[in-house]
């Protein structure tokens, strides 16, 4: 072999050499890329399923919480409905009561709200059809122990039981809607308290 054959050869492994070092270094720094990036890919994958799992821990006690929230929304409705339907029964069952009851109710309402003046009650036409004997009289006498006077209308009024009582132009309204409607959130407690 001549030198420059020899030179040639020399360049040759030079340069195999080189490209299988470049080669190598390449494929160490492929290597070194791929694996920060599958840390990288490890650390974000890991990073988003912990988020993941924290979205789906708050939604989960939002829904948690919406359901309860609607379960005492429902138990509270229940309890109102049942309380309500309790005060329209109780309602009813004073409409409903026997003359002797009723009357001797009438009797405390009218001594309870009559006005020390002279005024005029006035009735439900079932209720003056069953007006016991003295009724009149006992009527006069409650608003007399207040200082005043009534007198019992033979006009029927359009109410549900009770009466309303006139005093010139002012009408005090002493029916038993009345009553029931301006005492229902105590009894709504009294009821609530019994049952509850």
């Amino acid at each position: 072999m001549s030198g420059i054959d020899k030179i040639k050869e020399r360049i040759l492994e030079d340069a195999e050499a080189e490209a299988l070092r470049k080669l190598s270094d390449a494929r160490k720094k492929a290597d070194e890329i791929r694996s920060a990036a599958e840390r990288t890919a490890r650390a974000e994958s890991e990073d988003l399923l912990k988020k993941a799992r924290s979205t789906s821990l708050k939604y989960s006690e939002r829904i948690d919480s919406f359901c309860e929230m609607r379960r005492r929304q429902a138990i509270l409705t229940a309890k109102q409905d049942m309380i309500s339907d309790v005060l329209d029964k109780a309602y009813r069952k004073v409409l409903m009561l026997g003359d002797e009851d009723y009357f001797d109710m009438i009797y405390g309402m009218l001594e309870k709200y009559a006005l020390p003046m002279d005024g005029e009650a006035r009735f439900r036409a079932f209720d003056i059809a069953r007006f016991p004997k003295d009724f009149a009289e006992k009527a006069y006498e409650c608003a007399r122990k207040k200082g005043g006077a009534l007198t019992v209308s033979e006009t029927p009024a359009d109410i549900d039981g009770g009466f309303i009582l006139v005093y010139g132009g002012i009408e005090v309204n002493c029916t038993v809607r009345a009553l029931f409607d301006s005492k229902r959130d105590e009894l709504s407690d009294v009821v609530r308290r019994a049952m509850f």
